[in-house]
């Protein structure tokens, strides 16, 4: 996540203060000879293990200066395999860091690099970046700041982890979860409509006929006939259980479309009501077929009315059959 410099081509990951030529170090005979020479070839030595170990790894690894660009000193050979670049094409760019990190996420990386200026403490960051020929690959950037012996930061070290299959692997997770909920859900409406359609219409229907049963034997009930009059009584309180059933098992279909509901913005109680007065039945009825008082299905009457736009019964009835609620 850090510019680079073209000036980098002494600097190892080890040692990115001074490179260890011999213009660098003291002469190594005015040093004392044969010590001096043991102690660079010891220092030659660690720097080659160090440096076989770093550009091995499976990631990218680099050091930046503590300036305003955070300018490159050093980017390890894995920058071409994942990337496509070579350490000496990158390093050319000053600018090439920043123009390969994808546009969305440009300004993210900025912030984090502000973060640590102000003195915040580093934070692993995953952004995205463009390969020479316009892919995008994921990263995950580990960063370390390297202090003086007075506490001020040097250098920056990082670590860029190429992590695309496991960001994939979490985008089609995601997607299956999606796909599984909207699976689910077209389901629990197909249940619904079954419900709805099977169900509700032949317990609508049997209730309508038990309505006409009893209307033709109340007739005869009239002439002191006791066993009849017995008969439409059991059908009165069939027809009370009949409709009981039928709320109940709207308001249970209610519940499961939820989510799709033609009327989203009515609850499961108020459309009971709706399909209630859409039989024909008044508030008293509906009240004794749901169980509650006739104050409270006035208040459901009344938040109806306000929620369809209607004025009446009749009105609320056409609005339902209309959307396919009765």
């Amino acid at each position: 996540m850090s510019p680079v410099s073209p000036h980098s081509e002494d600097i190892s990951p080890c040692n990115p203060a001074a490179a260890c030529s011999d213009d660098a170090l003291p002469d190594r005979q005015a040093a004392g000879g044969a010590a001096a020479h043991r102690a660079i070839t010891a220092l030659r030595q660690g720097e080659a293990k160090y440096r076989l170990l770093v550009e091995h790894i499976p990631a990218i690894t680099y050091i930046a200066a503590w300036d305003a660009e955070s300018s490159t000193l050093y980017t390890s050979p894995q920058i071409e395999s994942m990337l496509g670049f070579s350490p000496a094409e990158w390093m050319a760019d000053p600018t090439r860091w920043l123009t390969q990190i994808h546009s969305e996420d440009r300004a993210f990386v900025l912030d984090e690099l502000a973060h640590l200026r102000a003195g915040g403490a580093p934070r692993p960051c995953e952004y995205r970046m463009l390969t020479r020929d316009g892919r995008v690959r994921w990263f995950r950037d580990e960063t370390a700041i390297l202090r003086g012996e007075d506490g001020r930061p040097l250098y920056l070290y990082g670590v860029m982890l190429d992590i695309t299959e496991r960001v994939q692997m979490e985008i089609e997770l995601k997607n299956a979860r999606q796909h599984l909920a909207q699976a689910q859900e077209t389901r629990r409406l197909e249940l619904a409509q079954v419900l709805d359609d099977a169900v509700v219409c032949y317990l609508t229907a049997l209730c309508d006929r038990l309505g006409q049963i009893r209307s033709a034997t109340g007739e005869a009930a009239k002439a002191h006939m006791p066993t009849l009059a017995a008969i439409v009584s059991e059908l009165d309180k069939l027809e009370h259980e009949t409709l009981v059933a039928i709320t109940t098992l709207r308001e249970r279909v209610a519940e499961l479309c939820s989510t799709t509901c033609a009327a989203p913005h009515l609850t499961a109680r108020e459309l009971a009501v709706l399909r209630l007065i859409a039989l024909g039945k008044n508030n008293r009825e509906i009240a004794q077929v749901l169980g509650i008082s006739v104050k409270t299905i006035e208040k459901h009457v009344g938040k109806l009315y306000a929620k369809l736009g209607v004025d009446s019964r009749a009105e609320a009835v056409v609005w339902a059959a209309r959307e396919g609620l009765i």
